[in-house]
């Protein structure tokens, strides 16, 4: 039996490294603009983070891929990949990674015009930011809870939190 459970351990393990390696080819190839070779890389990643039952590679590679098709503009997958990463993020009780994919999910939301839930999310990053003492992090959440209100046409919210993401700018 030891031998046994020695080989599947060794198996998990053999499995992690490779879903890392996986993982870390995706950034390459995102870096070098390879998109479609990133999203396969991750995805391959994502899967084998999946099969080890690895939920901190598995958060992370779901964030991965959300801001990965975010920024391809498909909006809805990175709206589904980004909501797995936050599930993950409270399951982890990772406050850190909730905010990052609060703000993710907030922006993303702010590309397909849905401005009330855009503002809910990174309301809760801003919170976040704040519980942690991020005062960088706190900046670009109002900045983008600001832009959302422009975007509603409510000026004067929306001045209210650039001042506020100024303010805050030029201390840190």
């Amino acid at each position: 039996m030891p031998l046994q459970c020695a080989l599947v351990l060794s198996d998990i393990l053999l499995c992690s490294a490779t879903g890392a390696r996986h993982g870390s080819l995706g950034h390459a190839y995102r870096s070098l603009g390879q998109c479609e070779q990133a999203i396969h890389h991750l995805s391959v990643s994502l899967e084998i983070s999946r099969e080890v039952n690895d939920k901190r590679s598995e958060k992370a590679r779901h964030g991965d891929l959300g801001n990965l098709w975010r920024g391809q503009g498909k909006y809805d997958k990175a709206i589904e990949h980004l909501t797995a990463a936050l599930v993950l993020s409270r399951e982890l009780g990772d406050r850190k990674g909730e905010g990052a994919r609060l703000g993710n999910l907030g922006n993303a939301y702010r590309c397909v015009g849905k401005y009330p839930i855009a503002i809910e999310h990174l309301s809760g990053a801003l919170e976040i930011s704040r519980e942690l003492g991020n005062r960088t992090d706190e900046s670009l959440r109002l900045g983008n809870i600001g832009s959302a209100y422009h975007s509603l046409g409510q000026y004067s919210r929306a001045i209210e939190y650039h001042l506020e993401a100024l303010a805050i700018s030029r201390d840190v």
